[in-house]
């Protein structure tokens, strides 16, 4: 990287993902953005800087990664599963509802990702409901589920739904 004068982000980019496996994610977020500066065509490692947001709960930052990845390849169930996964952290589940909609759309087969569309479904109409009703009636619902997880990519997203307000 230093005898490359800092433009063979390949160096960088591997060194995260090291990094990653070894559950340094600070670092591994940090020199994967500066590897992803140099070459910022590899949708693989944009999932990847996600995943390691997702691991710190960095939920804001891991919405651009996430993004990207479905900009690029707009049938990658996974990339469409924890940009759902992240919306529904920020509670977006409007948001989360869309996504996984579109995630369990390329892959059917997967149960987890029909079970979260119907939690982010239920978040979604329960969040709407909830924010039409008047301040003098308090109406929760909580519901617990694990967000979509793929063992390949390492992802592990545990979330609760809460759409109470007092």
């Amino acid at each position: 990287w230093k005898m490359s004068d800092e433009k063979y982000g390949r160096a960088m980019r591997q060194l995260a993902r090291l990094e990653f496996e070894r559950d340094d994610y600070e670092n591994a977020a940090k020199h994967m953005s500066l590897g992803l500066a140099q070459s910022p065509l590899r949708v693989e490692d944009w999932f990847l800087l996600g995943s390691m947001y997702l691991q710190m709960k960095r939920y804001k930052e891991a919405l651009a990664p996430f993004q990207r990845v479905v900009a690029q390849q707009s049938e990658d169930a996974n990339a469409w599963a924890n940009l759902a996964a992240t919306h529904a952290r920020l509670g977006g589940f409007e948001q989360a509802y869309s996504a996984m909609k579109i995630a369990v759309k390329h892959k059917q087969s997967d149960v987890k990702m029909w079970n979260n569309l119907i939690v982010f479904c239920v978040c979604s109409i329960s969040h709407l409901l909830t924010h039409s009703l008047t301040h003098s009636f308090t109406h929760t619902h909580t519901y617990t589920h694990t967000c979509y997880t793929d063992t390949s990519r390492h992802i592990k997203c545990d979330d609760r739904c809460d759409s109470g307000h007092a």
